[in-house]
């Protein structure tokens, strides 16, 4: 482990990089309390004067249709907050009748506290300057409706999680170089067992990615929001994908002797299984897709995280998770005197 930490490049891979990328893209599309998004059925002169005065304060994108047809809107964070302004709006103030705005948010915030009342304002406004009533005994009920979409979470754990796959690659090569260098063939004449040296080399690899990724996860949810955050399910995976990264290191030490070659194998093994992951993850929003394809994905240890991040067959998914570190495990067990002495 101290090897490790004194290595600057995994510190880069494991925790500043996914940091700074995550913050990055996801701080842009979290940065939303100044707009607000507009669906006015009514289209009347009142509703005009309102979305008028939103506009004062806050950048207005309208909409068409009803508020479940744009959604997207909030879980791809182009707003803040979605409000709808139903037919006969203007028709309920002339009739005394305090009108409801029905509010979409993905959680509360603090931005939308203004256009709240704003609207309340303006309507007691109106109601007062039509008949006279006192502001006192006029309340406007907004709905609230909050999203339960945690596509931020998700997106923001699995990038941790690639992150720390690509930096094991660089782990990979330095237990090769240390075979090349004869330093491993130095640690044999010790009073230390095969199991012992060669468990606290991979016990320590295990342990450092799972600090390291778990500090970054906690670091980028203080920075940005996401959205229906499970902080015990994003720790549980990024456990997950450090057993996983790790018996994979495993495996390609055993079969790749060549330093760079093994570097790039554990690099592409962790790309086609971060694609893998996120095109059935965006799959899932299309119909008639091919079976094919969903079920190439279940090979991918990121579909799993991504059922663990959903709460969906958790028990299912970490079995699974576990058995495929187990068989690259397998795959990759040696004793190290063997593993050492190979040319």
């Amino acid at each position: 482990m101290k090897r490790y930490l004194k290595n600057p490049l995994i510190i880069i891979m494991s925790f500043v990089f996914p940091v700074a990328m995550a913050i990055g893209i996801m701080g842009d599309s979290n940065d939303n309390s100044k707009v607000i998004g507009i669906i006015d059925s009514d289209k009347s002169e009142y509703s005009e004067n309102l979305i008028g005065n939103l506009s004062d304060n806050y950048k207005v994108i309208t909409y068409t249709g009803i508020a479940e047809e744009n959604f997207d809107a909030l879980r791809n964070n182009q707003v803040g907050a979605l409000y709808v302004i139903d037919n006969g709006f203007q028709k309920n103030i002339q009739n005394k009748v305090a009108p409801q705005i029905k509010a979409y948010k993905k959680q509360d915030e603090s931005g939308a506290i203004i256009a709240e009342n704003t609207i309340d304002k303006y309507i007691k406004e109106k109601l007062q300057d039509n008949f006279n009533v006192s502001k006192n005994l006029i309340s406007t009920s907004i709905e609230k409706d909050e999203s339960k979409d945690n596509t931020d979470f998700i997106i923001a754990t699995l990038m941790i999680c690639y992150f720390m796959m690509i930096g094991s690659s660089i782990i990979t090569e330095d237990i090769i170089k240390l075979k090349a260098c004869k330093v491993l063939k130095r640690t044999i004449v010790t009073p230390n067992s095969d199991r012992q040296i060669l468990g606290g080399m991979f016990l320590g690899t295990f342990i450092i990615q799972a600090i390291l990724s778990s500090v970054a996860f906690i670091v980028v949810s203080e920075v940005i929001t996401l959205s229906n955050m499970n902080i015990l399910l994003g720790i549980l995976v990024i456990t997950l994908c450090s057993l996983v990264s790790t018996s994979i290191i495993v495996a390609t030490n055993r079969w790749i002797k060549i330093p760079s070659m093994a570097n790039l194998t554990v690099v592409m093994v962790s790309l086609i299984s971060f694609i893998l992951g996120i095109m059935n993850m965006s799959l899932l929003e299309f119909s008639n897709v091919p079976n094919i394809f969903i079920r190439l994905s279940l090979i991918s240890p990121f579909y799993w995280f991504i059922e663990i991040l959903n709460n969906v067959s958790l028990i299912k998914a970490i079995f699974v998770l576990i058995l495929t570190s187990l068989v690259f495990f397998t795959c990759g067990s040696f004793k190290l005197r063997g593993f050492i002495e190979e040319d």
